[in-house]
């Protein structure tokens, strides 16, 4: 049985559970993006309404407006493997997420949360070329 039939709320059709709400709650694989063409369309039209990664999607608007679908896919499917939400507040209590997504720091956070782009082999480059070159020349002028 799909797991639609299981959300409270979800018809036998699953009219009420979007694409947007299932990519909030299981976040795509970077090996999906390639080999599964639903599940890239997917990503590549809804990563960007996704409020925890609203950083990520600004990201992308200011420095890869070309391919701003295809670096926010890239770069959710990335952020997604990390163990915990990845652009959370330090001291939500003090400082609420949408605050600290405004700050000067985000950019910077976002680079520490992404993983070494190297281990994952040319395909994010191939995916998207401005995300993976504008990340290797951020995290290199940060050395």
């Amino acid at each position: 049985m799909p797991l639609d039939n299981q959300i409270p709320g979800a018809d036998s059709h699953g009219s009420e559970i979007t694409d947007t709400d299932r990519l909030s709650w299981v976040g795509i694989s970077p090996r999906d993006l390639i080999e599964n063409p639903r599940q890239r369309a997917v990503a590549l039209a809804h990563s960007g309404s996704i409020p925890s990664l609203h950083p990520l999607a600004n990201f992308c608007q200011s420095l890869c407006p070309k391919t701003q679908n295809y670096c926010t896919a890239i770069g959710a499917s990335l952020l997604f493997l990390a163990p915990v939400q990845p652009l959370a507040s330090p001291v939500e209590n003090l400082l609420p997420a949408v605050t600290y997504w405004s700050s000067a720091r985000i950019e910077a956070e976002l680079m520490r949360r992404l993983p070494v782009l190297a281990k994952y082999g040319p395909w994010v480059r191939d995916f998207d070329a401005c995300f993976a070159d504008t990340v290797r020349g951020m995290r290199a002028l940060a050395r």
